[in-house]
């Protein structure tokens, strides 16, 4: 796995698009899952092998920055994704979401849309510094 570097996003930096991203969907801070899906997610979005390997690659990664078991942080994740759902506020995150989403679909749902974003981010500034529009 290639380590990811914190990745900025319209001056932004990558943690706290994640972290809109999550408070948006409703998965509350106060719980470890949030802090182990969003790192989840950062690592996702830097390489797509993690989301191949989501039990056997991803969650001892995590587990192993937090000093914790993979069982923990699947079990963790499991847990702020259902509040965000009972709470009813995940469908802000996709309007096709019609059941509770798996933990690999949440994850690879939301590395995605900030995949997305980071593309057409970086479209409208190469579009600007042809215009000379924006110097950097």
């Amino acid at each position: 796995m290639k380590k990811t570097e914190n990745v900025e996003l319209c001056g932004t930096d990558l943690d706290v698009v994640i972290s809109n991203f999550l408070h948006h969907a409703g998965v509350p801070a106060h719980v470890k899952g949030y802090y182990y899906v969003r790192e989840a997610i950062r690592l996702s979005i830097g390489d797509f092998a993690y989301l191949e390997g989501i039990t056997k690659v991803l969650y001892p990664t995590v587990a192993k920055h937090h000093k914790t078991t993979s069982s923990r942080v699947e079990r963790a994740i499991r847990h702020a994704i259902s509040i965000a759902w009972e709470r009813g506020t995940l469908q802000n995150v996709g309007s096709t979401l019609y059941s509770k989403p798996t933990n690999s679909e949440f994850i690879a749902l939301v590395s995605d849309q900030i995949r997305l974003l980071q593309k057409s981010a970086g479209a409208r500034s190469q579009s600007y510094m042809k215009s000379g529009l924006l110097i950097r």
